[in-house]
């Protein structure tokens, strides 16, 4: 309680100070002692309670830890997004080669396909049958590359599907981490 009024006693000091200070011909500021009224903000601070020193004390560091930790989440995001375009483009990579020896993959079954076809016809030997053989060969080879194009699309899609749920759970992590600092 002896605080509180030693407190009011400096707030009334300086004001006094203000109040009965000379004005400014051509404007409303006042002239004061310096020195005077800095040594009465320094008493009225040293005769602050302890608790709001310490409250103060206490705000600023959590200021501080809420700056690193808003700082962190920052970085923690910005990271996630770095490791998410390189997983995309990774797997797009990946979806590349993959479509690509697929298409090898065909092409060198059809060729294969026509080539033993081509065999069967020179030979002559029941031709019919040899074409009739050629043409399933082909028209398996056709299926075998169409089957390996639609899994390789599975394959891209499950895996761009995981990396999405993936990137939804970091976000929605971190967003969470956020809210709760």
């Amino acid at each position: 309680m002896e605080q509180d009024v030693q407190s009011l006693d400096l707030l009334d000091m300086l004001q006094s100070m203000i109040s009965d200070a000379k004005k400014s011909m051509f404007n409303n500021k006042v002239s004061i002692d310096r020195d005077e009224a800095l040594g009465i903000i320094d008493e009225l601070r040293n005769s602050l309670p302890e608790e709001t020193v310490r409250a103060s004390e206490f705000y600023k560091k959590s200021r501080e830890v809420w700056s690193r930790a808003n700082d962190s989440a920052d970085d923690v995001v910005s990271k996630a997004k770095e490791d998410a375009e390189d997983i995309i483009a990774q797997a797009k990579d990946e979806a590349s080669g993959i479509v690509s020896d697929a298409h090898n993959q065909a092409e060198l079954i059809i060729r294969d396909a026509e080539t033993r076809r081509q065999q069967l016809v020179d030979e002559n030997e029941i031709t019919v049958a040899a074409q009739a053989q050629a043409e399933k060969i082909i028209a398996e080879a056709g299926a075998t590359a169409k089957e390996i194009k639609l899994g390789t699309r599975e394959y891209v899609d499950n895996t761009l599907l995981g990396l999405s749920e993936f990137l939804a759970k970091t976000y929605n992590e971190v967003e969470t981490n956020r809210k709760n600092m």
